[in-house]
Formats: structure tokens, sequence, C-alpha cells
């Protein structure tokens, strides 16, 4: 009796652990991770500076300088500047007139202001590029006069 209990009592166990092991839950599917989505490439630009020049004599010349920033996340290309309104590019030029500005970099440009003649001279220069968005203009102006006394021209 002895030998019929023990193998009863094998056979209770293991047609349990096959019971178990038949009813034990699948392992979970892994859930596939999100593909992340890729950044836009931006190149926005941002022109600052004060490029009122005032009053500027006949035959001399003045400089002011002005920044071209990228605030976005590729190269910024720039190719040209064009002037236009008002008296358009005459008695104005810049330098460089182009180049690439790496991103959160800035790039000065220097702008020489040689009035030709006599006049007021104003226009809004635009800066040519592959910008995908920003402000890509600046005021500039510039009085051409006869040699002017300094109290005149505010030296006094």
């Amino acid at each position: 009796m002895r030998r019929q209990a023990s193998s009863l009592f094998a056979i209770i166990c293991l047609g349990m652990a096959v019971s178990c092991s038949d009813s034990s839950p699948a392992s979970p599917t892994p859930t596939p991770s999100p593909t992340p989505t890729p950044i836009a490439a931006t190149r926005v630009i941002t022109v600052t500076g004060d490029l009122a020049f005032g009053y500027v004599d006949l035959g001399l010349s003045s400089e002011r300088t002005f920044t071209i920033k990228n605030s976005g996340t590729e190269m910024l290309t720039f190719t040209s500047m064009s002037s236009v309104g008002g008296t358009g590019a005459s008695g104005y030029s810049e330098t460089p007139v182009s180049g690439t500005i790496a991103p959160g970099a800035s790039q000065s440009v220097t702008v020489r202001f040689t009035p030709a003649i006599a006049q007021v001279y104003s226009n809004t220069l635009t800066i040519e590029s592959d910008r995908t968005s920003g402000s890509n203009q600046i005021t500039v102006t510039g009085t051409g006069v006869y040699d002017l006394p300094l109290y005149i021209k505010g030296g006094f």
C-alpha cells in the first residue's frame, strides 16, 4: 500500500507539473519602441545691427557692422546681398557678401557708406540665403553732405 501511495503521489505531482506548465501564460510580446521623429532641418536667420550712418561728407566713407546669426539646426548659406527701395545699392558696399554660418553661430558683415552726391540714402538691405525662416533684412540710412561745419554734424 505504501508503494501504491507513493506511486499515486508521484503521478499526482507529475500531473500537476504538466498541468501547471501547460496553463502558464505565454511570455509577453515585447512592444516595439516608437521610431523617433527626425528633427526637421532649419536655418533660422536673424539680422541685427545699427546701419544709420548719419551725415557723411562727399568723398569720404564711413563703416558700420551688422551681424547675421543662424539659430537653426543646419548650416546656413548666404549667397548675396541686395539693396531695394529708396536709393538702392548706390552708396553702399558690403563685405563679405557670401559665406556659411554654422548652427548657433554668427557672421559679422561690414557695410561701407560712400555717398556720391548730397542726398538722403535709405533702403533695405536683403541677405539672400537658404533660410527656412527668420528675417533677412535690415534698414540702411545715411546722408551725403558737402563738407559741413562740425557744429551742424553734432560735434560740438
